[in-house]
């Protein structure tokens, strides 16, 4: 995966990307501003010597304060002979009386060990003291706090695009395609909803037009959604069209759920009437939107009895010496045999994918299938 495919995934879930970390956010500030407050309050000794003795007084007079509440702890520094005694509670006040009386304690049973006269004087002990005057709130400061929380929120929705992404086995980009399959981009459409663009319909028109040589008959056929082969077969007739060419789009679609016949509803007769003898081609076509329409037909529950005859090959045939090119609509590959049949029967087949949507299971299984079908498969049509 690339940084721009990431890129892309991440724009494509704005949702959760934004969402998350926001919320972590959220939380987290809600969380620290109704945290009780944390009080530290510090003294020191500063010791001429036996800074690990004087530490153990310090540690003793710590225990004995602790409690209401406050807990005390002592700390030596050996190195620089200085004692900390560090009081944490809820209550300001608490806090710094504890330190002190710790502090007082500790110094004064110090001061008892080794500041005693008499015969034998065994040290001198000097002893600086530093009392503690205030209490710091330790609370976290709300605002680092949330920005700590939308970093970690932004960064486990990343994570979770990213292995959502790799669970699903997506194809990333139109690059992908081209590099595993050695199969060649035609063109692009638009997904719904966008704008589409005259340049990117003529240059799909006329690379199909080259690719698929001297066949006039172009099967368009999707993995998993038909609205994709649907708007790919109104792209290439419109841009035919456009061409001055005469071109002949047939939905192939005899199930009852195409979105070509959706998009370009027409009479109830259509190819399923002509494969079945009751109706002469002619007879089946309508003009809609500048190009030459057969729309499916009545709705058939075994299309594949009616694809699999000669009279879907010859009428390709018949059709191809009228215009100038065929388009035709078959069912999606993961959910129809049909597509076998149409991709057989036309002169070239063309595979139509979005990125970041269509799995590459379909693809390879799609792929399988046109090849036993000895399909003339020219490339391929992305949507963004």
């Amino acid at each position: 995966m690339t940084l721009l495919d990431l890129w892309t995934l991440i724009k494509r879930n704005p949702k959760l990307v934004l969402g998350l970390p926001i919320a972590c956010a959220l939380i987290c500030a809600l969380a620290v501003h109704f945290m009780p407050a944390e009080y530290t309050a510090t003294a020191t000794i500063s010791a001429s010597a036996e800074a690990a003795g004087v530490g153990s007084f310090a540690t003793l007079a710590a225990e004995e304060q602790s409690k209401g509440g406050v807990k005390v702890k002592a700390a030596t520094n050996s190195s620089t002979r200085v004692i900390s005694i560090t009081a944490t509670g809820s209550d300001a006040d608490k806090c710094i009386k504890a330190a002190n009386k710790a502090l007082n304690t500790a110094y004064l049973k110090a001061f008892s060990r080794y500041n005693t006269s008499g015969e034998i004087v065994k040290m001198t002990v000097n002893m600086d003291l530093k009392r503690a005057a205030s209490a710091t709130d330790e609370k976290p400061d709300t605002a680092k706090s949330a920005g700590i929380a939308f970093l970690a929120g932004l960064f486990a929705a990343i994570c979770i695009v990213v292995i959502a992404d790799l669970v699903r086995g997506r194809m990333h980009s139109a690059r992908d395609l081209e590099e595993d399959y050695e199969a060649q981009l035609l063109g692009r459409i638009p997904r719904p909803g966008q704008q589409e663009k005259a340049l990117d319909r003529q240059q799909l028109y006329a690379n199909v037009r080259f690719a698929s040589g001297e066949h006039k008959s172009v099967c368009v056929l999707s993995i998993d959604d038909e609205a994709l082969s649907a708007q790919a077969c109104t792209e290439l007739a419109e841009a035919a069209s456009q061409s001055e060419k005469r071109v002949l789009l047939i939905d192939a679609d005899m199930n009852g759920e195409s979105k070509l016949g959706q998009e370009l509803p027409g009479d109830t007769e259509g190819l399923a009437d002509v494969l079945a003898g009751e109706i002469q081609l002619a007879d089946a076509v309508q003009v809609t939107q500048g190009f030459d329409y057969v729309p499916a037909g009545a709705t058939v529950q075994n299309p594949l009895a009616l694809l699999d005859s000669p009279r879907l090959g010859q009428l390709l045939e018949a059709a191809q010496l009228e215009y100038d090119m065929v388009v035709v609509n078959a069912a999606p590959a993961a959910k129809r045999a049909d597509l076998s049949y149409v991709a057989n029967a036309a002169g070239a087949t063309v595979l139509c994918v979005q990125e970041f949507a269509t799995k590459r299971k379909g693809i390879e299984a799609a792929a399988a299938q046109l090849a036993i079908a000895q399909a003339n498969v020219i490339g391929f049509v992305a949507a963004d």
